[in-house]
């Protein structure tokens, strides 16, 4: 699993964001096991009979903590023993968005059902968290490979693409728009964010985007730029 300081803030982020507990009190033995990777006693605890889909008092269940905290022999070992991928917990947040950050998790979990467009409370889906991290670019083509719902938005109307752009990742990028092409998804996925993309992607720390996105959104706009363009032109003069 990445290790970044970074890569984990903005992970932690999107779990807050979405109304996921991830400090709250879990009492019971497994929680602990799993969240300190002791995985021989996670076995054993399977063995003494634990049920396996117990829950914290918020919803959570022992495979939430193993998609963000475990090892991926404990996430493999409960899945073995019966673990539900698709329970929510209260903020209605499956295994899978836990899972994002670490792409050997999310294969595991797709490979026993998980429902790679569930959505939570604040209308989150996996692919719209993946997104918006910084090395979330091979997490993003299995959920698209997976038939992830490019065109989904989170409640406050975000898209797939901005949350790309702010995670300021050109692979991502460019393997959201190449999907978004490839289904005739264009228009659903910038909508009437043409402009407001392009100028998010020119600033600064979004400049490494701007080439991709004059490309496909001169192509989608007709030939002709949006309005964002002198913004875009003025951000790639400022490179040079």
């Amino acid at each position: 699993m990445p290790g970044t300081r970074s890569l984990r803030a903005a992970f932690l982020g999107i779990l807050a964001w979405s109304g996921a507990a991830v400090g709250g009190v879990l009492e019971h033995q497994l929680f602990r096991a799993i969240k300190t990777r002791h995985d021989d006693r996670v076995v054993q605890l399977m063995r003494e009979g634990t049920p396996v889909n117990l829950r914290a008092a918020d919803g959570t269940t022992p495979l939430m903590i193993a998609a963000l905290h475990g090892s991926p022999e404990s996430l493999g070992l409960l899945l073995e023993k019966g673990a539900d991928p698709n329970l929510a917990n209260d903020a209605g947040c499956t295994a899978l968005l836990w899972a994002v950050a670490d792409p050997e998790k999310v294969r595991l979990l797709l490979s026993r059902g998980a429902n790679v467009n569930a959505r939570s409370g604040a209308g989150m889906t996996p692919l719209l968290a993946a997104a918006s991290l910084p090395t979330g670019s091979t997490v993003v083509e299995l959920l698209l490979t997976h038939d992830a719902e490019i065109e989904a938005r989170n409640n406050r109307g975000r898209s797939v693409l901005r949350r790309a752009i702010l995670g300021g990742n050109p692979d991502t990028v460019r393997l959201v728009l190449a999907h978004a092409k490839q289904r005739g998804k264009l228009d659903a996925v910038i909508g009437d964010d043409a402009a407001d993309l392009l100028a998010l992607a020119s600033v600064p720390e979004g400049n490494a985007c701007v080439s991709l996105l004059c490309g496909q959104l001169t192509e989608w706009n007709g030939g002709r730029l949006p309005d964002a363009g002198q913004a875009v032109a003025i951000a790639l003069q400022r490179q040079r």
